[in-house]
């Protein structure tokens, strides 16, 4: 099993997206929950081999790419995020589209509950994002987010390359 698939809540994030150019994007003030899936050490899932029952061999799979979903409320949503995430701002530059055509971003997500906080670093992420604001509203949003690369939470490395 991933070291979370249980949806954690908090109740002051901030969310920054960058590029890796000069181009960041926060979105501060976030309330909601998130839920991280299939984080493995060094990204590689377990593969266990059985005889007869037992277990007789243990090796490192295929990759498997984490995921982070996030549901929330902000006090304001910094639409450049949006670019950032789909790369569409001005002056974009991804290491990803470097060696392929899907465009990427990084992303830092730090969030507290009560007393407690925790801080995600990702890399060359791609994701899907959906938000609505009206004028003088909280802005709702939710983004589905795969890791592709450098995977650290709480200052601990999970995956260290892409």
């Amino acid at each position: 099993m991933a070291i979370s698939d249980i949806p954690r809540s908090f109740d002051d994030g901030t969310f920054t997206t960058t590029d890796d150019g000069a181009n960041s994007a926060t979105i501060e003030g976030i309330t909601g929950t998130y839920t991280l899936s299939n984080v493995y050490p060094d990204g590689r899932e377990p593969i266990i081999g059985q005889t007869q029952g037992a277990v007789s061999a243990a090796r490192r799979g295929n990759r498997v790419f984490p995921t982070i979903s996030i549901q929330g409320q902000a006090r304001r949503f910094d639409t450049d995020a949006h670019k950032i995430v789909y790369g569409t701002i001005g002056g974009y530059v991804s290491v990803l589209a470097d060696i392929g055509d899907q465009k990427g971003f990084d992303l830092q997500l730090d969030e507290d509950y009560s007393t407690d906080t925790r801080q995600i670093l990702a890399e060359d992420c791609t994701a899907t994002m959906e938000y609505t604001q009206s004028e003088g509203e909280i802005a709702s949003f939710s983004i589905e987010i795969t890791v592709h690369g450098p995977l650290t939470i709480d200052g601990v490395t999970y995956i260290a390359s892409r």
